[in-house]
C-alpha cells in the first residue's frame, strides 16, 4: 500500500514519509475510539454493518423507494469505495456477497452519475 497510495513520493524519503503519516494516523483513530479495537473485532463492526444495509435495502431499488435521495448519495460512495476498491479484504468481501448491495451500486452508477456525467 505504501508504494501504491505514496508513488509521487521519492523512494528515498518515501518509508520516512510513510512512517510519520501512519504513526499520526494510528494516533488519530485512538483517539477517536475505533483504534481500540482488534482487528477482529473491527472486520466484525464492518461485518454486521454491511448486513444491516443490505437488510434495509432488501428488493427495493434505493433506500426509501424506487428514487434515490441523500442517503442513496451517501451510501453509495461507501459501497462504491469498499466494492471497488483495488485491495480484497474481508469487508469487501461481505459487501460482494450480498447481491443486492453490488445491484444497488450498478444501478446507482448507471441511473444518477451517468444521467449526471459524473
Amino acid at each position: 500500500m505504501r508504494d501504491t497510495y505514496f508513488s509521487d513520493v521519492p523512494s528515498l524519503i518515501r518509508g520516512f514519509v510513510f512512517g510519520m503519516v501512519r504513526k499520526e494516523l494510528f494516533k488519530s483513530l485512538h483517539l477517536q475510539g475505533i483504534g481500540r479495537h482488534s482487528r477482529a473485532e473491527l472486520i466484525e463492526f464492518g461485518r454486521q454493518d454491511v448486513e444491516a444495509i443490505a437488510a434495509q435495502l432488501g428488493d427495493t431499488r434505493y433506500f426509501f423507494g424506487d428514487k434515490p435521495s441523500s442517503i442513496d448519495a451517501t451510501l453509495y460512495g461507501a459501497l462504491h469505495n469498499l466494492i471497488d476498491c483495488e485491495h480484497d479484504g474481508p469487508i469487501k468481501k461481505f459487501c460482494l456477497s450480498h447481491q443486492n448491495l453490488v445491484d444497488y451500486c450498478v444501478r446507482f452508477k448507471t441511473e444518477i452519475l451517468s444521467a449526471r456525467n459524473v
